[in-house]
């Protein structure tokens, strides 16, 4: 990082969060959430094979769908991209398919919370002061066990 220059000068996708907002702003509240977190991940991608540095004519990020592209990304020179790892955020967006979780797994997706913001098929309810592992359905021993 230049030690003079800003976040968004080091790094451009973060400076236009509405391009990812404007995606799915009229499905994110709606099912299916796989989908709608599929066309997510599939504009990030598109987004990040677009982002070259002006300067040294190189993409400034890539996606690492696996260990052995991390591994790649990583063992080149510098100046490198950044190693774009994916996550989600809320368990929601299997909509109680372990086939989705399969087919986010095979697309490099790393990291799942269980859940976010609300209720869904691995987490029941939240309460607050309560020992939270009662809430958690069935189906999380399932999504668990298969992610693991």
């Amino acid at each position: 990082m230049r030690p003079n220059a800003g976040i968004f000068d080091e790094c451009r996708l973060p400076a236009h969060p509405g391009l990812l907002y404007a995606i799915a702003v009229e499905k994110i509240y709606g099912r299916p959430y796989f989908d709608v977190t599929s066309q997510m991940l599939d504009e990030m991608e598109k987004a990040l094979a677009n982002d070259i540095d002006p300067v040294t004519g190189k993409l400034q990020a890539r996606f690492a769908h696996s260990v052995s592209e991390l591994d790649a990304i990583l063992s080149l020179p510098e100046p490198r991209p950044v190693a774009f790892i994916p996550a989600i955020e809320g368990g929601h967006c299997i909509d109680g398919k372990l086939e989705n979780l399969q087919a986010f797994f095979e697309r490099g997706v790393a990291y799942m919370t269980l859940a976010h913001f609300f209720a869904n098929e691995i987490v029941t309810r939240f309460s607050r002061g309560q020992n939270r592992s009662r809430n958690l359905a069935a189906f999380k021993v399932s999504v668990t066990s298969a992610w693991v």
